[in-house]
């Protein structure tokens, strides 16, 4: 419910025992203690996936490598897409203040609906570091399975056809969700990695590729950079069979992509 209060675009549920002391003066504050969650959710408005199975120890008080006032992470866990994730790190504080954030967060085999049409099993290594102002989201997302779902799939040799004879790119961009500003900006610099493997594996079509990627910028604009190198493949449409011959799709700083394509038929 506090969570709920402070932040109108999360859903939050799930117990949590306090046992904690506030000392000192009330212009220099001293909270020590510990928190303990259990079978707790956090979930945003605008996203697919939440974090469930909360659990683990939160606890107050003096870090002892910097000797400043903090909450630690101990041994928090969690899960997202059916895969585990490991939560741990402090946050120094300064009074009620949060001055800086070293925080780590560790998932393996993540199953996502990302990007859209998609199911993507990932593992990450993700780091929320500096100050309050001026935080900074780095790390890595290594994807070891890609597959298109749905009606993404039955429509993927469509698609394909329609950009080998020159058709609209847009029918392929990813749809981007407004992102509500927020007075925190934190900057991007998060490596993509992506082995060869088959993105799409239908009845009509199978496309083999891999990908090198950087997400960037701030979360209220953030950036796409790199290439998704098409190996090969062939699918059937509209009577024809195509065969994909080496090709890539680039990003420029931006989440719209630059197609060139090579496909015989």
């Amino acid at each position: 419910s506090i969570l709920q209060f402070k932040l109108k675009s999360l859903l939050a549920s799930g117990a949590a025992t306090l046992d904690a002391a506030l000392t000192g003066s009330f212009d220099a504050p001293a909270l020590t203690g510990h928190a303990t969650i259990t079978d707790g959710r956090l979930r945003p408005f605008d996203s697919p996936h939440s974090v469930e199975a909360l659990n683990g120890r939160i606890t107050f008080g003096t870090n002892p490598t910097t000797l400043e006032n903090a909450i630690t992470l101990d041994d928090v866990t969690g899960r997202v897409g059916n895969g585990d994730v490991r939560f741990g790190g402090t946050i120094a504080l300064d009074g009620y203040r949060v001055v800086e954030y070293d925080l780590t967060a560790q998932g393996r085999s993540m199953r996502l609906r990302y990007p859209d049409g998609f199911s993507s099993t990932v593992d990450m290594n993700l780091f929320l570091t500096g100050p309050r102002t001026a935080p900074r989201l780095t790390g890595s997302i290594d994807v070891l399975r890609m597959a298109v779902v749905g009606a993404s799939a039955a429509s993927s040799s469509s698609r394909l056809a329609l950009l080998a004879g020159g058709g609209p790119a847009e029918t392929l961009r990813p749809a981007i969700a407004a992102t509500p500003a927020s007075t925190i900006p934190v900057t991007l610099n998060i490596q993509v990695r992506a082995p060869r493997m088959a993105i799409i594996d239908t009845k009509t079509a199978h496309v083999d590729a891999s990908a090198e990627l950087t997400v960037g910028g701030t979360f209220e604009a953030p950036t796409l950079n790199g290439d998704v190198d098409l190996v090969g493949g062939r699918f059937s449409a509209y009577g024809n069979q195509y065969f994909v011959r080496e090709s890539t799709i680039s990003f420029h700083n931006s989440f719209d992509p630059i197609f060139d394509v090579a496909v015989e038929t």
